[in-house]
């Protein structure tokens, strides 16, 4: 079983009420367990309670290891 990898995600998001707002944070991600689409999914629903936009848009979203 693989360690997890540590990944950085940035995401600018739009509320129904036009709110648009950039936000970042990182992430565990194990390869070969954990998808893009997984993560992606984790990432929304934090931010939709962050907001209380159920109906949250992705206007931009970028996924990467947490490493130079």
């Amino acid at each position: 079983m693989q360690e997890p990898i540590k990944h950085h995600w940035i995401a600018t998001v739009q509320t129904a009420n036009g709110l648009i707002a950039t936000e970042h944070g990182s992430i565990d991600v194990t390869p070969g367990q954990t998808t893009h689409t997984a993560t992606f999914s984790q990432v929304r629903e934090a931010l939709a309670g962050k907001y209380d936009a159920p109906h949250l848009v992705f206007l931009f979203f970028a996924l990467h290891p947490d490493q130079l």
